[in-house]
C-alpha cells in the first residue's frame, strides 16, 4: 500500500506534471480570462522550475557535505542504495548516470573501511528481474569475495530498502555504525528512512550532480528542460 501511495504522491509533486495539467487546461479552456490565467501561470511555473541558477543554489543548500573518511576509520558494513543500474527490456542490466554510488561502495571497500557491502537492490517491474543480482555479479567479477556481499533483492522504495536491510544486517550480527552510501541528493531522506528503522548510519554521499557552478547569463534567462 505504502509503494503505490508513494508512487502517487510523487505524480502529484513533479512540477514537469503541473506544467503538462495547465497547457492541457489552456488548450481546452474556452473562457478566455481562465485560458489567460492558465498560460500565463504555465509560463512562470516554466521559467521559475526550469531556472538552473535557482536549482542550483537549493540543491547545494540541500545536498550535504562530502564526507572523507581517516584511515582508522572502519565500519562492519557498508549498505549501497539501488538506483545506479538500468535493465533492457530481457532484462539484461546495465550502470546508468548514478554509478558513482557502486564506484563509492567498492572505493570504501578496497581502502579497507568496510567489512561486508549490503546490496539494498530491488525488483524491477515489469520485468523478471533482481536488480541486486546484478549488482552483486558485477561485485564479484571485480574481486570482491562472495561472503563479503549481503543482498536485498526484496525491496521496492527506499523504506522497504531501509526495512529488510536492517533484517539483513541483524541476521548477520553485523555491529553498528554502518555507512550509507547513496547519491547527495537522496541522503537526506534516506538517511531518515535507515534511522527511523532502527539502524545507526554515517551518510557518505555521492552522485554530486548539482553544484554551485560559476554564474553564466542563460542560467537566469533561459529554462533548462532537465
Amino acid at each position: 500500500m505504502f509503494f503505490v501511495v508513494s508512487k502517487i504522491i510523487y505524480f502529484f509533486i513533479v512540477p514537469f506534471n503541473w506544467l503538462v495539467a495547465l497547457l492541457i487546461g489552456w488548450l481546452f479552456v474556452k473562457n478566455p480570462i481562465l485560458k489567460k490565467r492558465l498560460g500565463i501561470t504555465a509560463m512562470v511555473l516554466l521559467f521559475i522550475f526550469g531556472n538552473q541558477f535557482l536549482l542550483n543554489k537549493l540543491v547545494t543548500v540541500y545536498q550535504p557535505s562530502p564526507v572523507t573518511l581517516s584511515a582508522s576509520q572502519k565500519y562492519s558494513a557498508g549498505i549501497i542504495l539501488g538506483g545506479y543500474e538500468s535493465y533492457e527490456r530481457n532484462g539484461n542490466g546495465f550502470f546508468n548516470s548514478a554509478s558513482d554510488r557502486f564506484i563509492q561502495i567498492v572505493k570504501l571497500y578496497k581502502q579497507g573501511h568496510l567489512q561486508k557491502i549490503v546490496v539494498s537492490g530491488s525488483r524491477v517491474e515489469g520485468l523478471k528481474v533482481v536488480a541486486a543480482n546484478f549488482v552483486q555479479k558485477q561485485l564479484i567479477e571485480i574481486g570482491i569475495p562472495p561472503a563479503d556481499i549481503i543482498v536485498d533483492g526484496n525491496s521496492r522504495n527506499t523504506f522497504e530498502n531501509a526495512v529488510f536491510s536492517k533484517r539483513l544486517i541483524d541476521s548477520a550480527g553485523l555491529q553498528p555504525p554502518y555507512i550509507l552510501v547513496t547519491s547527495a541528493m537522496h541522503m537526506p531522506r534516506a538517511k531518515k528512512a535507515y534511522e527511523k528503522a532502527g539502524l545507526q548510519v554515517v551518510g557518505f554521499p555521492c552522485n554530486y550532480v548539482f553544484a554551485d557552478t560559476p554564474f553564466h547569463w542563460d542560467d537566469y534567462l533561459l529554462p533548462k528542460a532537465n
